[in-house]
């Protein structure tokens, strides 16, 4: 076990802006953690949400995706980033999508500070399995709930390849709500409902889905 290499991720630490006894455990763990082989990373939405402490003995920054000019600031100011370095933090983290996920990193090592955009090239299976927006987690469940999961998530992925249904949720709602007065939550449901039934039966926005399945299938048979 000591010479095994362990890790802690604690995710939404924002959570623990109320807690600085958390805080200070945390630190004191950083500082004591690496002769023990423990790697600690935290995660949350904000840069403010570390303390000037844990940003001094970090030894590296994941930025995935700043929501404002705002926080991009904070990001700037935080992690000390060049000038080039901050035009990719604002211009260049749009999100996880087709392209792949940029994401942009700080790390230091020898003395040294390297900052560098780097791509996580996720495939589409991949981006629906961590998707977390609200619609697609919705969608997602609704299909999990009439076939095994890793059947759901190809066809999420061949109809989608994106990733993601927001858009096409946010369309169908607009339409249904312009030809109803239902409640929102109403509308939301019943376009989820009827995204599922079509990707079940193969019709619609599906249409040729069961085709594209099984070329999936040979095709990853010939690569085996």
């Amino acid at each position: 076990m000591k010479e095994t290499v362990k890790r802690i991720d604690f995710e939404e630490w924002h959570r623990t802006h109320d807690a600085p006894q958390v805080n200070k455990q945390a630190i004191e763990d950083v500082r004591e953690g690496r002769k023990h082989d423990v790697q600690i990373a935290f995660i949350s939405q904000r840069a403010t949400d570390f303390s000037a402490d844990l940003v001094g003995q970090a030894t590296g920054y994941w930025i995935l995706k700043c929501g404002d000019e705002k926080e991009a600031q904070n990001v700037i100011e935080t992690f000390q980033l060049t000038e080039a370095s901050a035009y990719v933090v604002r211009h260049r983290l749009p999100g996880p999508g087709r392209n792949g996920a940029p994401f942009f990193v700080v790390m230091k090592a020898a003395g040294q500070k390297y900052e560098q955009l780097l791509v996580n090239m996720l495939g589409p299976i991949e981006l629906w399995a961590f998707s977390s927006t609200p619609g697609d987690t919705a969608l997602r469940s609704r299909l999990f709930a009439r076939m095994h999961s890793t059947r759901a998530l190809r066809c999420l992925a061949c109809v989608f390849p994106g990733g993601s249904a927001e858009k096409e949720i946010t369309r169908r709602k607009a339409e249904a709500m312009r030809a109803s007065a239902g409640q929102d939550e109403v509308v939301v449901a019943g376009v989820l409902n009827e995204l599922v039934e079509e990707i079940v039966e193969g019709k619609g926005i599906a249409a040729g889905l069961f085709r594209r399945l099984a070329e999936f299938d040979e095709v990853t048979q010939e690569a085996a």
